[in-house]
């Protein structure tokens, strides 16, 4: 394990789910509900991640839009939650030849330094935003690897 550690990819490769900015929020709920995960990367029009909104920044958007008569709202989109998320760009991107013992240290890293969690680590071929994304890694699935 420690002279040849397991890499990212395959280990963490799925199809990522994500979002635009002008996407409905319900079909987003949705796909969360469905597909049991607690946050998604949001897109620009070219496929590029621009944010990640967590079920967290939902809530805090849904705090705001109560009002006498409950929570009202009609056809919101994504591009309504981008003010809510707390930490905003709280994400790293890796490459797919990285091991799971250096994308874990990322997340520690993160912890030390910033005295908060990493929220995400996107996996692409080379670590570059440009690129397709290949799968993401958050430290609850790495903790189980390393």
């Amino acid at each position: 394990k420690i002279l040849s550690p397991q890499k990212v990819i395959p280990a963490f490769q799925f199809e990522v789910y994500g979002a635009k900015l002008h996407d409905d929020l319900d079909n987003i709920l949705k796909k969360m509900y469905n597909q049991s995960f607690s946050q998604f990367p949001v897109f620009n029009e070219k496929g590029e991640v621009i944010e990640i909104i967590s079920s967290n920044t939902i809530a805090r958007w849904l705090s705001k839009q109560i009002d006498k008569d409950g929570i009202i709202v009609e056809n919101p989109t994504v591009a309504l939650l981008i003010p809510e998320i707390e930490f905003k760009q709280n994400y790293k991107f890796i490459d797919r030849i990285c091991d799971v013992y250096t994308a874990y240290s990322l997340f520690i890293n993160q912890i030390q330094t910033k005295n908060r969690n990493l929220d995400v680590l996107f996996i692409t071929n080379d670590g570059k935003p440009s690129e397709k994304l290949l799968g993401l890694i958050t430290i609850e699935d790495i903790a189980n690897k390393v």
